[in-house]
């Protein structure tokens, strides 16, 4: 099935200039190639920055904080809320190192990644 939404390449989003890209979303059709970071959130978003590559060049781009909730499981906020409850409840503790042994699954299996990824790249500046 052929995606009608057109996409560039990374070669060809690199050569923007960048007063081009500010408040403007592009579609690139890649592969995750590696996490450049580790999983974390910040002001009640998921932060996890990761290489993207197609052929044409290379990305580091930081994944939808949405996507990442899909992909755990948890929202930040309501890991935020387990965090600060797992003294009082201990079995929370489950909850957690349940995200934390997903995260090492999703960063050990992406080198046998072979599936093409539509990411969508904006730039906010």
């Amino acid at each position: 099935k052929v995606d009608k939404n057109p996409f560039i390449y990374i070669k060809q989003f690199l050569e923007i200039p960048e007063r081009l890209k500010t408040h403007k979303t592009f579609i690139v059709k890649a592969q995750i190639f590696k996490i450049v970071g580790k999983l974390s959130f910040h002001n009640e978003q998921w932060i996890l920055k990761c290489t993207l590559v197609d052929g044409s060049g290379s990305l580091d781009v930081n994944m939808e904080s949405q996507l990442l909730s899909e992909i755990i499981g948890l929202t930040p906020e309501k890991m935020m809320n387990i965090k600060k409850r797992i003294s009082s409840e201990p079995q929370l503790k489950n909850m957690v190192r349940d995200v934390s042994k997903f995260y090492k699954f999703f960063y050990l299996s992406l080198n046998k990644f072979n599936e093409l990824f539509y990411m969508i790249v904006s730039e906010f500046g």
